[in-house]
């Protein structure tokens, strides 16, 4: 049954809400083992929801499954899910994905090992965002092992950076999870990560620009492009989180090495030089005082550049939105 919510809570008032059931749940489970995962998924949801009388299931059980369901979708779903739970929950889940990235490290499977950090990594980000921090040396240590045997630890670099910038929601991006990463990344959890490792996860942290797409609630089959520059206090929080390590790093690091830091720092440059508005759009109060700013230390300013502190742009006209502004966006359907 489709959409999953709507399966989810039909499952829960049936089975977890108090009342007696024509066939038991570990009947079902016991005629019917093909259909286990998604039993245990359902299960989860209805614990999610709210049942009145959830039924979570067993670590135990779940390990079962997932040693022939694999880290497919179904499989990243079901972990995604039970760490939702509680932090027991949170903890096999985290303590699996440890198991699963020394498991292929050890056998030499570099597929298997960027897949299960890459799923490792998203579940990072999602208690970065709920503000807890002690998983994130889980992460700094299997980024470790792909990068000693030389395979790629690029792509899970990127997706831990996507999942804390969270630009997938329609709302403008908080920058609490990605600060919260710097934090991380400046204290004694990321020690051993070797340092082009480090920089390499320093050059999209500091991304000043990035992108987020969602699907429309509006219109069936039609999805938004968003681009979001963060505000100036976000920035500063960043950087200020960094700094200290950063420096550190580079200083140990050859000039090869710097390539992509020098990269991501001219991107900041672009912004503090400013884009161009619109015609008929006006400045921000942040926008107004550098400007102000620039024209008393410019003999000749520009009356076309302003820094856009907090906006979100895309390829349609409308001026550049504050932090505390719905963001510019650019629709396209896709049939």
């Amino acid at each position: 049954m489709v959409p999953r919510t709507i399966a989810a809570s039909i499952v829960a008032d049936v089975y977890f809400s108090g009342r007696a059931t024509a066939v038991r749940l570990s009947d079902i489970k016991a005629a019917l083992p093909e259909l286990l995962p998604g039993i245990l998924q359902m299960q989860i949801y209805a614990a999610l929801l709210g049942a009145e009388e959830p039924m979570v299931p067993p670590a135990a059980e779940l390990l079962v499954v997932l040693t022939y369901l694999g880290l497919g979708p179904e499989g990243d779903e079901l972990l995604r899910t039970y760490a939702l739970i509680n932090l027991e929950c949170t903890r096999v889940v985290f303590e699996y994905l440890k198991q699963a990235v020394h498991d292929a490290a050890e056998g030499d499977n570099e597929q298997a090992a960027v897949t299960a950090t890459k799923i490792l990594a998203a579940r990072v980000a999602d208690s970065l965002q709920a503000e807890k921090t002690e998983h994130v040396a889980l992460f700094f240590d299997s980024l470790t092992q792909l990068a000693t045997r030389g395979w790629d630890y690029v792509t899970p670099i990127k997706t831990v950076v996507e999942d804390v910038q969270d630009a997938t929601t329609g709302d403008f991006p908080t920058s609490t999870a990605i600060v919260h990463l710097c934090t991380a990344m400046a204290c004694d959890q990321a020690q051993d990560l070797p340092d082009h490792v480090w920089l390499k996860l320093a050059c999209h942290v500091l991304q000043p620009t990035f992108d987020g797409n969602y699907m429309s609630p509006e219109k069936v089959n039609s999805f938004v492009l968003q681009s979001f520059t963060w505000v100036e206090g976000d920035i500063d929080a960043m950087f200020a989180a960094l700094e200290p390590e950063l420096d550190r790093r580079i200083a140990l690091t050859s000039n090869e090495e710097l390539v992509d830091l020098i990269e991501a720092m001219s991107k900041w440059a672009h912004v503090a030089s400013g884009y161009s508005l619109p015609f008929g759009s006006v400045l921000n109060s942040g926008q107004r005082s550098r400007h102000d700013g620039s024209q008393s230390r410019s003999p000749k300013p520009s009356p076309r550049e302003s820094p856009p502190q907090g906006c979100a742009r895309s390829s349609t006209a409308k001026p550049p939105a504050s932090a505390s502004s719905s963001p510019n966006q650019m629709r396209s359907s896709w049939h």
